[in-house]
């Protein structure tokens, strides 16, 4: 069976978290933030790390190794938001597990509004070049914004929307009410 969950993709900064949690409580389902969930599983080992750490101590290859076990571990819900990192959809394994676990939703917005906010609410990532920080952004999301187009189901577009804008589109979209209907 088709499993029916949300699932919300989109450049690091877009407001993927802000917007399943807001989904979920308005579509009154469960939310899960992979990010989230990695940076549990290392407070559980008692190392309290942020996804940034948790990337900068595994590496990239160990890190999204990390991320395919949390998505396996989300394989059995259902009739909930997903929220996923940034990066998640570049592993083809991870994308062929999200694909069948739901819907994904692409939200796309303007580069630069993404990555003022990014900056703003984190600082500079270490994935991005210290020296070039707006040109490194640019090229990962020339790289990234090709996987979330040809993955997601439904390209949202963001600009100038607020959060609960966003938020009230989505759960009033056609596609995903019938396609995650209880």
């Amino acid at each position: 069976m088709q499993k029916r969950n949300i699932i919300i993709c989109g450049l690091p900064g877009c407001g993927k978290t802000a917007t399943a949690a807001l989904l979920a409580r308005k579509m009154d389902r469960n939310v899960y933030d992979t990010d989230a969930l990695m940076e549990k599983k290392y407070r559980d080992h008692n190392t309290a790390l942020t996804i940034r750490e948790i990337h900068n101590t595994l590496g990239e290859g160990k890190f999204r190794a990390l991320e395919a076990e949390t998505i396996k571990a989300l394989r059995s819900i259902d009739l909930s938001i997903i929220s996923i990192g940034g990066g998640t959809l570049t592993t083809a394994g991870n994308a062929t597990m999200l694909k069948e676990m739901g819907i994904i939703i692409y939200l796309k917005g303007d580069r630069t509004q993404i990555y003022d906010r990014l900056i703003a609410l984190k600082g500079l990532p270490t994935y991005l070049d210290i020296h070039a920080p707006r040109l490194s952004f640019e090229r990962l999301a020339e790289i990234r914004e090709k996987d979330y187009a040809s993955l997601a189901s439904v390209k949202f577009d963001i600009t100038n929307l607020t959060l609960e804008e966003v938020v009230e589109i989505l759960a009033n979209t056609q596609t995903l009410t019938n396609s995650t209907k209880r």
